[in-house]
Protein backbone atom coordinates (compact mmCIF):
# COMPACT_ATOMS: atom_id res chain seq x y z
CA UNK A 1 0.00 0.00 0.00
CA UNK A 2 1.33 3.42 -0.90
CA UNK A 3 2.76 5.55 1.91
CA UNK A 4 0.69 8.70 2.54
CA UNK A 5 2.60 11.96 2.70
CA UNK A 6 0.78 13.75 5.50
CA UNK A 7 2.28 17.08 4.40
CA UNK A 8 -0.01 17.01 1.38
CA UNK A 9 -3.15 17.09 3.50
CA UNK A 10 -4.75 19.31 6.08
CA UNK A 11 -4.37 18.17 9.66
CA UNK A 12 -7.65 16.38 10.38
CA UNK A 13 -7.40 16.84 14.15
CA UNK A 14 -8.68 20.41 13.92
CA UNK A 15 -10.97 21.75 11.19
CA UNK A 16 -11.42 25.32 10.07
CA UNK A 17 -14.83 26.88 9.85
CA UNK A 18 -15.97 28.13 6.41
CA UNK A 19 -15.19 31.73 7.31
CA UNK A 20 -11.61 30.91 8.35
CA UNK A 21 -8.76 31.32 5.89
CA UNK A 22 -7.03 28.31 4.35
CA UNK A 23 -3.47 28.04 3.09
CA UNK A 24 -4.20 25.60 0.28
CA UNK A 25 -4.39 27.25 -3.12
CA UNK A 26 -7.82 27.29 -4.75
CA UNK A 27 -6.67 28.26 -8.21
CA UNK A 28 -8.90 25.78 -10.01
CA UNK A 29 -9.79 26.43 -13.64
CA UNK A 30 -12.29 24.99 -16.14
CA UNK A 31 -14.83 24.41 -13.36
CA UNK A 32 -17.90 22.64 -14.76
CA UNK A 33 -20.73 20.65 -13.11
CA UNK A 34 -20.29 16.89 -13.55
CA UNK A 35 -23.62 15.69 -12.19
CA UNK A 36 -26.92 16.95 -10.91
CA UNK A 37 -27.37 18.22 -7.38
CA UNK A 38 -27.09 15.37 -4.91
CA UNK A 39 -29.63 15.11 -2.11
CA UNK A 40 -27.67 14.00 0.93
CA UNK A 41 -29.94 13.78 3.95
CA UNK A 42 -32.87 15.69 5.36
CA UNK A 43 -32.95 17.97 2.29
CA UNK A 44 -29.32 19.04 2.67
CA UNK A 45 -27.63 19.39 -0.68
CA UNK A 46 -24.20 19.30 -2.30
CA UNK A 47 -23.03 19.94 -5.84
CA UNK A 48 -20.14 18.28 -7.65
CA UNK A 49 -17.84 19.87 -10.23
CA UNK A 50 -14.89 18.87 -12.35
CA UNK A 51 -11.97 21.30 -12.26
CA UNK A 52 -8.35 21.49 -13.42
CA UNK A 53 -5.35 22.37 -11.28
CA UNK A 54 -1.66 21.77 -11.93
CA UNK A 55 -2.56 20.09 -15.23
CA UNK A 56 -4.76 17.46 -13.54
CA UNK A 57 -8.51 16.99 -13.16
CA UNK A 58 -10.12 16.93 -9.71
CA UNK A 59 -13.63 16.55 -8.30
CA UNK A 60 -14.93 19.41 -6.16
CA UNK A 61 -17.82 18.63 -3.83
CA UNK A 62 -19.34 21.80 -2.39
CA UNK A 63 -22.27 23.03 -0.37
CA UNK A 64 -25.00 24.10 -2.77
CA UNK A 65 -25.83 27.80 -2.92
CA UNK A 66 -29.52 26.87 -2.70
CA UNK A 67 -29.10 25.53 0.84
CA UNK A 68 -30.30 27.87 3.59
CA UNK A 69 -28.80 26.02 6.56
CA UNK A 70 -25.27 25.42 5.30
CA UNK A 71 -23.76 24.42 8.64
CA UNK A 72 -25.26 20.93 8.71
CA UNK A 73 -24.21 20.20 5.13
CA UNK A 74 -20.73 21.41 5.96
CA UNK A 75 -20.69 18.99 8.90
CA UNK A 76 -21.57 16.25 6.41
CA UNK A 77 -18.63 17.20 4.21
CA UNK A 78 -16.26 17.44 7.17
CA UNK A 79 -17.29 13.98 8.27
CA UNK A 80 -16.80 12.59 4.76
CA UNK A 81 -13.34 14.14 4.75
CA UNK A 82 -12.44 12.74 8.18
CA UNK A 83 -13.38 9.23 7.07
CA UNK A 84 -12.02 9.50 3.54
CA UNK A 85 -8.60 10.92 4.41
CA UNK A 86 -7.87 7.77 6.42
CA UNK A 87 -8.59 5.47 3.47
CA UNK A 88 -6.04 4.70 0.75
CA UNK A 89 -7.14 1.87 -1.51
CA UNK A 90 -7.17 1.48 -5.31
CA UNK A 91 -10.94 0.87 -5.33
CA UNK A 92 -11.87 3.80 -3.06
CA UNK A 93 -11.84 7.36 -4.35
CA UNK A 94 -8.98 9.37 -2.78
CA UNK A 95 -9.73 12.33 -0.54
CA UNK A 96 -7.35 15.27 -1.12
CA UNK A 97 -8.29 18.31 0.97
CA UNK A 98 -11.04 20.38 2.56
CA UNK A 99 -11.33 24.09 1.82
CA UNK A 100 -13.43 26.94 3.14
CA UNK A 101 -13.65 28.77 -0.21
CA UNK A 102 -13.74 26.21 -2.99
CA UNK A 103 -16.30 27.28 -5.61
CA UNK A 104 -17.91 30.74 -5.61
CA UNK A 105 -17.13 31.21 -1.95
CA UNK A 106 -18.73 27.94 -0.86
CA UNK A 107 -16.81 25.42 1.29
CA UNK A 108 -16.16 21.90 0.09
CA UNK A 109 -13.78 19.01 -0.36
CA UNK A 110 -11.38 18.06 -3.15
CA UNK A 111 -11.36 14.45 -4.32
CA UNK A 112 -9.73 12.30 -6.96
CA UNK A 113 -11.54 12.71 -10.28
CA UNK A 114 -12.92 9.46 -11.69
CA UNK A 115 -13.49 9.29 -15.44
CA UNK A 116 -16.26 6.73 -15.54
CA UNK A 117 -19.93 5.90 -15.05
CA UNK A 118 -22.05 4.55 -12.21
CA UNK A 119 -22.44 0.81 -11.75
CA UNK A 120 -26.03 1.02 -12.97
CA UNK A 121 -24.99 2.76 -16.18
CA UNK A 122 -22.17 0.26 -16.71
CA UNK A 123 -24.51 -2.72 -16.32
CA UNK A 124 -26.77 -1.20 -18.98
CA UNK A 125 -23.94 -1.90 -21.47
CA UNK A 126 -24.28 -5.69 -20.86
CA UNK A 127 -20.71 -6.35 -19.63
CA UNK A 128 -19.27 -9.85 -19.81
CA UNK A 129 -19.50 -12.30 -16.91
CA UNK A 130 -15.76 -11.91 -16.29
CA UNK A 131 -16.18 -8.15 -15.92
CA UNK A 132 -19.10 -8.60 -13.52
CA UNK A 133 -17.10 -11.02 -11.37
CA UNK A 134 -14.20 -8.54 -11.42
CA UNK A 135 -16.52 -5.83 -10.07
CA UNK A 136 -17.59 -8.09 -7.21
CA UNK A 137 -13.95 -8.98 -6.47
CA UNK A 138 -12.90 -5.34 -6.28
CA UNK A 139 -15.90 -4.43 -4.13
CA UNK A 140 -15.01 -7.17 -1.66
CA UNK A 141 -11.41 -5.95 -1.63
CA UNK A 142 -12.53 -2.40 -0.81
CA UNK A 143 -14.91 -3.68 1.89
CA UNK A 144 -12.20 -5.78 3.54
CA UNK A 145 -10.00 -2.70 3.64
CA UNK A 146 -12.37 -0.08 5.04
CA UNK A 147 -14.10 -2.50 7.40
CA UNK A 148 -10.66 -3.36 8.75
CA UNK A 149 -10.43 0.30 9.76
CA UNK A 150 -13.75 0.06 11.65
CA UNK A 151 -15.65 2.00 8.99
CA UNK A 152 -19.17 1.15 7.79
CA UNK A 153 -20.19 2.87 4.54
CA UNK A 154 -23.96 2.72 5.29
CA UNK A 155 -25.02 3.62 1.73
CA UNK A 156 -23.70 1.03 -0.71
CA UNK A 157 -25.71 1.31 -3.92
CA UNK A 158 -25.03 1.48 -7.69
CA UNK A 159 -24.92 5.30 -7.68
CA UNK A 160 -22.05 5.23 -5.16
CA UNK A 161 -19.97 2.80 -7.20
CA UNK A 162 -18.16 4.24 -10.21
CA UNK A 163 -16.66 2.09 -12.97
CA UNK A 164 -13.72 3.67 -14.78
CA UNK A 165 -13.72 3.94 -18.57
CA UNK A 166 -10.09 2.85 -18.57
CA UNK A 167 -9.89 -0.74 -17.34
CA UNK A 168 -13.43 -0.94 -15.91
CA UNK A 169 -12.21 -0.74 -12.32
CA UNK A 170 -14.32 -0.02 -9.23
CA UNK A 171 -14.13 3.29 -7.38
CA UNK A 172 -16.27 3.46 -4.24
CA UNK A 173 -17.45 6.98 -3.41
CA UNK A 174 -19.49 8.97 -0.86
CA UNK A 175 -18.56 8.06 2.71
CA UNK A 176 -20.68 10.95 4.00
CA UNK A 177 -23.10 8.61 5.79
CA UNK A 178 -20.34 6.31 7.04
CA UNK A 179 -20.55 5.10 10.62
CA UNK A 180 -17.31 5.18 12.62
CA UNK A 181 -16.60 4.62 16.27
CA UNK A 182 -15.68 8.26 16.98
CA UNK A 183 -18.41 9.98 14.93
CA UNK A 184 -21.95 10.69 16.06
CA UNK A 185 -22.94 12.89 13.11
CA UNK A 186 -25.97 11.58 11.21
CA UNK A 187 -26.54 8.63 13.53
CA UNK A 188 -29.88 6.92 12.98
CA UNK A 189 -31.59 5.89 9.76
CA UNK A 190 -29.03 6.20 6.98
CA UNK A 191 -28.80 4.68 3.54
CA UNK A 192 -31.09 4.08 0.58
CA UNK A 193 -34.18 2.02 1.46
CA UNK A 194 -33.80 -0.45 -1.39
CA UNK A 195 -30.31 -1.46 -0.23
CA UNK A 196 -30.47 -0.60 3.47
CA UNK A 197 -30.35 -3.51 5.92
CA UNK A 198 -33.36 -4.06 8.21
CA UNK A 199 -31.44 -2.75 11.24
CA UNK A 200 -30.74 0.53 9.41
CA UNK A 201 -34.49 1.14 9.18
CA UNK A 202 -35.08 0.64 12.92
CA UNK A 203 -34.50 3.39 15.46
CA UNK A 204 -32.94 0.85 17.84
CA UNK A 205 -30.96 -0.98 15.15
CA UNK A 206 -27.23 -1.52 15.60
CA UNK A 207 -25.33 -0.81 12.38
CA UNK A 208 -22.06 -2.63 11.75
CA UNK A 209 -20.13 -4.26 8.91
CA UNK A 210 -22.92 -6.79 8.43
CA UNK A 211 -25.19 -3.94 7.32
CA UNK A 212 -22.87 -3.22 4.39
CA UNK A 213 -22.69 -6.95 3.66
CA UNK A 214 -26.50 -6.95 3.33
CA UNK A 215 -26.36 -4.09 0.80
CA UNK A 216 -23.59 -5.92 -1.05
CA UNK A 217 -25.94 -8.90 -1.44
CA UNK A 218 -28.37 -6.69 -3.37
CA UNK A 219 -25.51 -5.46 -5.55
CA UNK A 220 -24.53 -9.06 -6.30
CA UNK A 221 -28.09 -9.73 -7.49
CA UNK A 222 -27.75 -6.87 -9.98
CA UNK A 223 -24.63 -8.50 -11.42
CA UNK A 224 -26.59 -11.63 -12.50
CA UNK A 225 -23.83 -14.05 -11.51
CA UNK A 226 -24.11 -17.82 -12.20
CA UNK A 227 -25.94 -20.19 -9.90
CA UNK A 228 -22.82 -21.20 -7.92
CA UNK A 229 -22.78 -17.69 -6.40
CA UNK A 230 -26.39 -17.83 -5.22
CA UNK A 231 -25.58 -19.20 -1.78
CA UNK A 232 -23.29 -16.19 -1.22
CA UNK A 233 -26.12 -13.81 -2.15
CA UNK A 234 -28.60 -15.65 0.07
CA UNK A 235 -26.35 -15.45 3.11
CA UNK A 236 -25.62 -11.75 2.55
CA UNK A 237 -29.36 -11.03 2.45
CA UNK A 238 -30.39 -12.85 5.61
CA UNK A 239 -32.86 -10.85 7.68
CA UNK A 240 -31.00 -11.40 10.94
CA UNK A 241 -27.49 -9.99 11.28
CA UNK A 242 -26.37 -13.14 13.07
CA UNK A 243 -27.28 -15.24 10.02
CA UNK A 244 -25.19 -13.19 7.58
CA UNK A 245 -21.44 -13.28 7.05
CA UNK A 246 -20.00 -11.92 10.27
CA UNK A 247 -17.06 -10.19 8.62
CA UNK A 248 -15.75 -9.46 5.11
CA UNK A 249 -13.10 -12.18 5.34
CA UNK A 250 -15.73 -14.92 5.57
CA UNK A 251 -17.52 -13.31 2.62
CA UNK A 252 -14.28 -13.23 0.63
CA UNK A 253 -13.49 -16.91 1.33
CA UNK A 254 -16.96 -18.07 0.29
CA UNK A 255 -16.87 -15.96 -2.87
CA UNK A 256 -13.48 -17.43 -3.79
CA UNK A 257 -14.84 -20.96 -3.32
CA UNK A 258 -17.72 -20.16 -5.68
CA UNK A 259 -15.24 -18.87 -8.27
CA UNK A 260 -13.12 -22.01 -7.94
CA UNK A 261 -16.20 -24.23 -8.32
CA UNK A 262 -17.15 -22.31 -11.46
CA UNK A 263 -13.73 -22.97 -13.01
CA UNK A 264 -13.73 -26.69 -12.15
CA UNK A 265 -17.32 -27.06 -13.31
CA UNK A 266 -16.49 -25.35 -16.60
CA UNK A 267 -13.63 -27.78 -17.21
CA UNK A 268 -15.96 -30.75 -16.73
CA UNK A 269 -18.82 -29.32 -18.75
CA UNK A 270 -16.50 -28.34 -21.58
CA UNK A 271 -15.59 -32.01 -21.90
CA UNK A 272 -19.28 -32.97 -21.78
CA UNK A 273 -20.01 -30.30 -24.37
CA UNK A 274 -17.42 -31.73 -26.73
CA UNK A 275 -18.88 -35.21 -26.41
CA UNK A 276 -22.43 -33.96 -26.99
CA UNK A 277 -21.45 -31.92 -30.03
CA UNK A 278 -19.75 -34.96 -31.54
CA UNK A 279 -22.83 -37.07 -30.77
CA UNK A 280 -25.24 -34.52 -32.24
CA UNK A 281 -23.02 -34.10 -35.30
CA UNK A 282 -22.99 -37.88 -35.79
CA UNK A 283 -26.79 -38.14 -35.54
CA UNK A 284 -27.40 -35.18 -37.84
CA UNK A 285 -24.78 -36.47 -40.26
CA UNK A 286 -26.51 -39.84 -40.53
CA UNK A 287 -29.88 -38.12 -40.94
CA UNK A 288 -28.59 -35.84 -43.74
CA UNK A 289 -26.96 -38.81 -45.45
CA UNK A 290 -30.19 -40.81 -45.29
CA UNK A 291 -32.27 -37.90 -46.63
CA UNK A 292 -29.99 -37.37 -49.62
CA UNK A 293 -29.95 -41.09 -50.51
CA UNK A 294 -33.72 -41.42 -50.52
CA UNK A 295 -35.30 -38.73 -52.72
CA UNK A 296 -38.74 -40.36 -52.67
CA UNK A 297 -39.02 -40.16 -48.87
CA UNK A 298 -38.31 -36.56 -47.93
CA UNK A 299 -37.44 -36.27 -44.26
CA UNK A 300 -38.31 -32.86 -42.75
CA UNK A 301 -35.97 -31.41 -40.14
CA UNK A 302 -39.10 -30.21 -38.38
CA UNK A 303 -39.54 -33.75 -37.06
CA UNK A 304 -36.54 -33.29 -34.79
CA UNK A 305 -38.56 -31.47 -32.15
CA UNK A 306 -42.33 -31.45 -31.88
CA UNK A 307 -42.99 -30.33 -35.45
CA UNK A 308 -41.02 -27.09 -34.98
CA UNK A 309 -37.88 -26.00 -36.77
CA UNK A 310 -35.34 -25.73 -33.94
CA UNK A 311 -32.84 -23.00 -33.17
CA UNK A 312 -29.48 -24.09 -31.76
CA UNK A 313 -27.91 -22.08 -28.95
CA UNK A 314 -25.84 -22.50 -25.80
CA UNK A 315 -27.31 -22.55 -22.30
CA UNK A 316 -25.34 -22.58 -19.08
CA UNK A 317 -26.44 -25.74 -17.59
CA UNK A 318 -26.10 -30.09 -17.68
CA UNK A 319 -27.06 -33.28 -16.01
CA UNK A 320 -29.46 -34.90 -18.42
CA UNK A 321 -31.52 -34.13 -21.51
CA UNK A 322 -35.27 -33.89 -21.08
CA UNK A 323 -38.07 -33.79 -23.65
CA UNK A 324 -40.57 -31.15 -22.51
CA UNK A 325 -43.04 -31.32 -25.42
CA UNK A 326 -41.48 -28.81 -27.81
CA UNK A 327 -38.13 -28.12 -26.16
CA UNK A 328 -35.12 -30.30 -25.49
CA UNK A 329 -33.41 -28.81 -22.45
CA UNK A 330 -30.00 -29.58 -20.98
CA UNK A 331 -29.59 -28.75 -17.31
CA UNK A 332 -26.73 -27.47 -15.14
CA UNK A 333 -23.93 -26.77 -17.66
CA UNK A 334 -23.04 -25.14 -20.95
CA UNK A 335 -24.17 -27.30 -23.83
CA UNK A 336 -26.23 -27.52 -26.98
CA UNK A 337 -29.97 -26.92 -26.62
CA UNK A 338 -32.94 -26.45 -28.90
CA UNK A 339 -35.68 -23.83 -28.70
CA UNK A 340 -38.68 -23.54 -31.04
CA UNK A 341 -38.82 -20.46 -33.24
CA UNK A 342 -42.32 -19.56 -32.05
CA UNK A 343 -44.35 -20.07 -28.89
CA UNK A 344 -48.00 -21.04 -29.24
CA UNK A 345 -50.37 -19.57 -26.66
CA UNK A 346 -53.59 -21.51 -26.00
CA UNK A 347 -56.40 -18.95 -25.85
CA UNK A 348 -59.44 -20.91 -24.64
CA UNK A 349 -58.78 -21.17 -20.90
CA UNK A 350 -61.83 -21.95 -18.78
CA UNK A 351 -62.21 -19.72 -15.72
CA UNK A 352 -63.56 -22.73 -13.81
CA UNK A 353 -59.99 -24.00 -13.63
CA UNK A 354 -58.92 -21.00 -11.48
CA UNK A 355 -57.68 -22.11 -8.05
CA UNK A 356 -59.00 -20.24 -5.01
CA UNK A 357 -56.15 -20.36 -2.51
CA UNK A 358 -58.03 -18.16 -0.06
CA UNK A 359 -56.26 -14.98 -1.20
CA UNK A 360 -57.45 -11.73 -2.79
CA UNK A 361 -57.33 -13.29 -6.29
CA UNK A 362 -57.63 -16.74 -7.84
CA UNK A 363 -54.57 -18.27 -9.49
CA UNK A 364 -54.24 -20.16 -12.76
CA UNK A 365 -53.16 -23.83 -12.41
CA UNK A 366 -50.47 -23.50 -15.11
CA UNK A 367 -48.37 -20.94 -16.99
CA UNK A 368 -49.17 -19.05 -20.17
CA UNK A 369 -48.07 -21.26 -23.06
CA UNK A 370 -49.17 -24.52 -21.41
CA UNK A 371 -52.07 -26.63 -22.65
CA UNK A 372 -52.80 -28.01 -19.23
CA UNK A 373 -51.17 -29.35 -16.08
CA UNK A 374 -48.66 -31.81 -17.53
CA UNK A 375 -45.22 -32.97 -16.31
CA UNK A 376 -42.40 -30.81 -17.72
CA UNK A 377 -44.90 -28.47 -19.40
CA UNK A 378 -43.51 -25.17 -18.12
CA UNK A 379 -45.04 -22.86 -20.73
CA UNK A 380 -43.44 -20.06 -22.72
CA UNK A 381 -40.98 -17.27 -22.00
CA UNK A 382 -42.23 -13.77 -22.69
CA UNK A 383 -40.86 -10.24 -22.71
CA UNK A 384 -42.64 -7.94 -20.28
CA UNK A 385 -45.31 -5.96 -22.09
CA UNK A 386 -45.24 -8.14 -25.24
CA UNK A 387 -48.82 -9.34 -25.55
CA UNK A 388 -48.02 -11.19 -28.78
CA UNK A 389 -45.44 -13.41 -27.11
CA UNK A 390 -43.32 -13.34 -30.27
CA UNK A 391 -40.55 -10.92 -29.31
CA UNK A 392 -37.41 -12.97 -28.60
CA UNK A 393 -34.75 -10.67 -30.04
CA UNK A 394 -33.60 -9.46 -26.63
CA UNK A 395 -33.58 -5.84 -27.73
CA UNK A 396 -35.29 -2.96 -25.92
CA UNK A 397 -39.03 -3.29 -26.24
CA UNK A 398 -40.94 -0.91 -28.53
CA UNK A 399 -43.57 -0.50 -25.81
CA UNK A 400 -41.50 1.57 -23.36
CA UNK A 401 -43.78 4.62 -23.31
CA UNK A 402 -46.42 3.19 -20.94
CA UNK A 403 -43.70 2.40 -18.36
CA UNK A 404 -45.10 5.16 -16.12
CA UNK A 405 -48.31 3.15 -15.74
CA UNK A 406 -48.73 1.79 -12.22
CA UNK A 407 -49.65 -1.60 -13.69
CA UNK A 408 -50.25 -3.18 -17.09
CA UNK A 409 -52.68 -5.71 -15.60
CA UNK A 410 -55.65 -6.14 -17.93
CA UNK A 411 -54.27 -3.69 -20.51
CA UNK A 412 -53.29 -4.28 -24.13
CA UNK A 413 -49.74 -5.01 -22.90
CA UNK A 414 -50.91 -7.88 -20.67
CA UNK A 415 -50.20 -11.20 -22.40
CA UNK A 416 -52.66 -13.09 -20.18
CA UNK A 417 -55.49 -10.63 -20.73
CA UNK A 418 -54.93 -10.46 -24.49
CA UNK A 419 -54.56 -14.22 -25.08
CA UNK A 420 -56.54 -15.95 -22.34
CA UNK A 421 -59.33 -13.36 -22.03
CA UNK A 422 -62.30 -14.05 -19.72
CA UNK A 423 -60.88 -11.76 -17.02
CA UNK A 424 -57.48 -13.43 -16.78
CA UNK A 425 -54.57 -11.02 -16.25
CA UNK A 426 -50.99 -10.82 -14.99
CA UNK A 427 -50.56 -10.59 -11.20
CA UNK A 428 -49.22 -7.43 -9.55
CA UNK A 429 -46.11 -7.41 -7.37
CA UNK A 430 -48.38 -7.00 -4.31
CA UNK A 431 -50.30 -10.16 -5.26
CA UNK A 432 -47.05 -12.08 -5.57
CA UNK A 433 -46.02 -10.81 -2.14
CA UNK A 434 -49.37 -11.97 -0.75
CA UNK A 435 -48.70 -15.39 -2.28
CA UNK A 436 -45.36 -15.50 -0.44
CA UNK A 437 -46.61 -14.18 2.90
CA UNK A 438 -49.87 -16.12 3.27
CA UNK A 439 -49.07 -19.49 1.69
CA UNK A 440 -46.86 -22.43 2.56
CA UNK A 441 -44.16 -23.32 0.01
CA UNK A 442 -42.95 -26.89 -0.33
CA UNK A 443 -40.17 -27.93 -2.70
CA UNK A 444 -41.22 -30.71 -5.11
CA UNK A 445 -38.52 -32.59 -7.00
CA UNK A 446 -39.80 -35.74 -8.70
CA UNK A 447 -37.46 -37.83 -10.78
CA UNK A 448 -37.81 -37.05 -14.48
CA UNK A 449 -39.85 -33.88 -13.91
CA UNK A 450 -38.96 -30.20 -13.67
CA UNK A 451 -38.79 -29.30 -9.96
CA UNK A 452 -40.58 -26.37 -8.38
CA UNK A 453 -42.78 -25.31 -5.46
CA UNK A 454 -46.15 -26.62 -4.34
CA UNK A 455 -47.83 -23.47 -3.00
CA UNK A 456 -50.71 -24.14 -0.60
CA UNK A 457 -53.02 -21.32 0.43
CA UNK A 458 -55.19 -20.74 3.52
CA UNK A 459 -58.05 -22.58 1.77
CA UNK A 460 -55.99 -25.78 1.63
CA UNK A 461 -55.88 -25.74 -2.17
CA UNK A 462 -52.57 -25.50 -4.00
CA UNK A 463 -50.84 -24.64 -7.28
CA UNK A 464 -47.47 -25.73 -8.66
CA UNK A 465 -44.86 -23.19 -9.81
CA UNK A 466 -42.08 -24.94 -11.78
CA UNK A 467 -38.47 -23.80 -12.03
CA UNK A 468 -39.04 -22.89 -15.66
CA UNK A 469 -35.77 -20.99 -16.10
CA UNK A 470 -35.66 -17.91 -18.33
CA UNK A 471 -34.70 -16.61 -21.76
CA UNK A 472 -32.30 -13.83 -22.79
CA UNK A 473 -32.67 -13.15 -26.50
CA UNK A 474 -32.76 -16.56 -28.21
CA UNK A 475 -30.74 -18.21 -25.41
CA UNK A 476 -32.54 -20.29 -22.79
CA UNK A 477 -31.15 -20.79 -19.26
CA UNK A 478 -31.49 -22.73 -16.02
CA UNK A 479 -34.68 -24.75 -16.39
CA UNK A 480 -34.96 -26.88 -13.29
CA UNK A 481 -32.76 -24.48 -11.29
CA UNK A 482 -34.63 -21.17 -11.00
CA UNK A 483 -38.09 -19.79 -11.68
CA UNK A 484 -38.82 -16.20 -12.74
CA UNK A 485 -42.39 -14.94 -13.16
CA UNK A 486 -43.32 -11.48 -14.44
CA UNK A 487 -45.65 -9.26 -12.45
CA UNK A 488 -47.74 -6.53 -14.09
CA UNK A 489 -45.99 -3.88 -11.98
CA UNK A 490 -43.32 -1.77 -13.74
CA UNK A 491 -40.13 -0.74 -11.96
CA UNK A 492 -39.94 2.95 -12.84
CA UNK A 493 -36.51 3.70 -11.29
CA UNK A 494 -34.66 1.81 -14.03
CA UNK A 495 -33.22 3.60 -17.05
CA UNK A 496 -34.71 1.01 -19.36
CA UNK A 497 -38.13 -0.57 -19.35
CA UNK A 498 -38.15 -2.93 -16.36
CA UNK A 499 -40.59 -4.62 -14.00
CA UNK A 500 -40.95 -6.49 -10.70
CA UNK A 501 -40.91 -10.29 -10.85
CA UNK A 502 -41.18 -13.35 -8.62
CA UNK A 503 -37.76 -14.99 -8.27
CA UNK A 504 -37.30 -18.42 -6.73
CA UNK A 505 -34.81 -21.23 -6.39
CA UNK A 506 -34.31 -24.11 -3.98
CA UNK A 507 -33.63 -21.78 -1.05
CA UNK A 508 -35.15 -18.35 -1.63
CA UNK A 509 -38.48 -16.98 -2.86
CA UNK A 510 -38.81 -13.21 -3.20
CA UNK A 511 -40.32 -10.39 -5.24
CA UNK A 512 -37.34 -8.81 -6.97
CA UNK A 513 -37.01 -5.39 -8.54
CA UNK A 514 -36.15 -4.16 -11.93
CA UNK A 515 -35.13 -6.84 -14.42
CA UNK A 516 -35.21 -5.62 -18.01
CA UNK A 517 -38.45 -6.07 -19.94
CA UNK A 518 -36.54 -7.69 -22.81
CA UNK A 519 -35.84 -10.76 -20.65
CA UNK A 520 -38.09 -13.75 -21.29
CA UNK A 521 -39.83 -14.87 -18.08
CA UNK A 522 -42.80 -17.10 -17.31
CA UNK A 523 -46.29 -15.70 -16.71
CA UNK A 524 -48.78 -17.19 -14.21
CA UNK A 525 -52.16 -15.43 -14.63
CA UNK A 526 -54.68 -14.54 -11.92
CA UNK A 527 -58.41 -13.94 -11.91
CA UNK A 528 -60.19 -11.33 -9.81
CA UNK A 529 -62.80 -12.72 -7.44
Amino acid sequence: MAEINQNEYIDTSEFLEPEDSMEISSDFTDITPIKKTVIIKERNECECFRARRYGQWWTLKCVSKKVVDKSRVYEYLRKEFVVGISLWHPNIVRMISIQSDLVDGEPGIVLEYVDGVTLGEFLDTNPSLEERIKIADQMISAMRYYMGKQVVHCDLKPANILITHNGHNVKLIDFGLADVDNSNIFKGHAGTDRYAAPEQKRSDGVVDCRSDIYAFGHLLKLLHLPVMFRHVIRRCLKEKQSDRYQNPVDLYLDFEKAKAFRVSKWAITTLVLGVLIVAVSFVLGNWISESTQNHEQSVSREKIIGGKMPVMFFADSVTDIKDSAQVYVVHNAATLCFLPNSQSIPSDINTDSAVDLGLSVKWAPFNVGCKGVLPNNVGGYYNWGDASGKNIDGEANPYDLPIQMKSIAGSSLDIAAMNWGRGWRMPTSEEFQELIDKCSWKMVNKRGEVPGYRVTGPSGKSIFLPFAGYRRGPAFFKQGVVGCYWSASPYTEARQSAAYFLEMDGDVVSVSRGDFASTGYSVRPVLDK
